[in-house]
């Protein structure tokens, strides 16, 4: 199956945030963060979710080649601009309390 994780807290346009997706093999665990890197006073949209026994499947071959939204089974719309600074996969799950500096020390 297919499994989709969002905060349900929509991203304001020309702001910054940390976005992280780990996953705990240990625990079974997908954990997505949401933070805004220059919080507003009055708009909460930082998040933490998470999703337990979750699995995940790759198969050998697998690269990430696109971050967008699925606009259709053949598609692909509101794809990533470019715009992400310092993406990274990491080896281990980065703690639900992650911030900028958990993510820039591994």
């Amino acid at each position: 199956g297919q499994t989709t994780l969002a905060s349900g807290r929509p991203l304001q346009t020309r702001r910054w945030y940390l976005a992280a997706l780990s996953y705990d093999a240990a625990t079974a665990t997908l954990t997505l963060v949401q933070d805004p890197l220059d919080p507003w006073p009055h708009v909460n949209d930082a998040a933490i979710v998470e999703q337990h026994n979750a699995t995940i499947v790759m198969p050998d071959e697998t690269a990430i080649i696109i971050a967008g939204a699925p606009a259709s089974p053949a598609g692909v719309e509101q794809k990533c601009d470019g715009k992400i600074d310092n993406p990274m996969i990491l080896d281990h799950a980065v703690p639900p309390a992650a911030d900028a500096a958990v993510l820039t020390s591994s």
